[in-house]
């Protein structure tokens, strides 16, 4: 386990190793995302952790003292853990002591999209945020389920929401991927809804597509203002779909057991997003629908209007509406 520096000060809590246990209040329990650890040493030489927990709802400063250090060992930053403790105060700031600590496996967690941690997502990018916190928590489970897993994955998680949806292009800014990703969310599940009415999955397996179909660009575009991020071997000369197909892969094989004609569906999109061939059509509207949507937001973050051009996705939606 390794510290993280000094950011938790940055949080503007102060520091609480003096405070007076007997103002401890009464037993909370909480999942959170074990995200900085500091390493600590209080006046009379006690040594301590303070945790930084984040989620969705904010930070938490959680203190591990000396006798239960060792329920920290094996714990990994940017992953779920089970807290328990008791909130306690000083000087008008809230910390808890800790007396339980565990990790929780990303599989066994419910509605993990709660779980992100929200001091990461810029300003710029917090109605998406909240958007995206909205639309999860109404998803059928298994569905909220998979959706927190692929974004509770470490690869993802972060990196989803700081990264830019393209370098120069459109949403170039930290967050960018974000706010594309789900501005035209609304649009994306009316389009499904009018044209796969019988489909009772059409609105958010389209709208899961939209959210997810840019993924890849974690790892081709990032956060970053000077030039793209390292990739690491397994993505070397990849583009952003096909990295995009990979971190997916193993999330969709965890859900299809639950839900084999929802994962069948949104393979298929993904592939034919993979698959970058022009002119060619995915065997599923899901797809069609997350593509010009894709193209529509670009469009309305660049300003274009009537002259945006048409594309292959606009004539086939339309052709498959009459």
């Amino acid at each position: 386990m390794t510290s993280a520096g000094n950011s938790a000060m940055r949080l503007g809590i102060r520091a609480v190793e003096d405070a007076a246990l007997e103002d401890c209040k009464g037993l909370v329990s909480e999942r959170y995302l074990l995200t900085e650890v500091h390493h600590c040493v209080k006046q009379d030489g006690e040594r301590y952790l303070r945790l930084v927990l984040d989620h969705a709802g904010g930070t938490v400063i959680g203190l591990l003292w000396s006798e239960r250090v060792h329920l920290a060992a094996g714990l990994s930053l940017m992953a779920p853990v089970q807290v328990s403790g008791r909130v306690f105060t000083n000087g008008g700031d809230r910390a808890l002591s800790v007396e339980t600590l565990s990790a929780v496996p990303i599989s066994g967690i419910e509605g993990g999209v709660a779980l992100l941690p929200r001091r990461f997502c810029p300003e710029v990018a917090q109605g998406a945020f909240e958007a995206l916190q909205n639309w999860a928590g109404a998803l059928p489970y298994a569905l909220q389920w998979f959706v927190g897993r692929v974004l509770l994955d470490p690869k993802v998680s972060v990196a989803f929401l700081r990264c830019k949806a393209a370098a120069h292009y459109h949403h170039a800014y930290r967050g960018g991927l974000l706010v594309h990703s789900t501005e035209l969310m609304d649009l994306a599940g009316v389009m499904a809804q009018r044209l796969m009415p019988d489909e009772p999955l059409a609105v958010p397996l389209t709208q899961i597509a939209l959210l997810f179909h840019d993924l890849g660009k974690v790892v081709t575009v990032g956060e970053g203002s000077g030039g793209r991020p390292i990739r690491e071997p397994a993505f070397a000369d990849q583009s952003h779909e096909q990295i995009t197909w990979q971190l997916l892969a193993l999330h969709l094989d965890e859900l299809e057991p639950l839900m084999p004609e929802a994962v069948a569906v949104l393979r298929s999109a993904f592939r034919h997003m993979a698959e970058r061939r022009t002119g060619v059509f995915a065997q599923t509207l899901v797809a069609d629908i997350a593509r010009m949507v894709d193209q529509l937001s670009t469009a309305m973050e660049r300003g274009v209007g009537f002259e945006m051009k048409s594309s292959p996705e606009i004539s086939f939606l339309c052709e498959k509406s009459n």
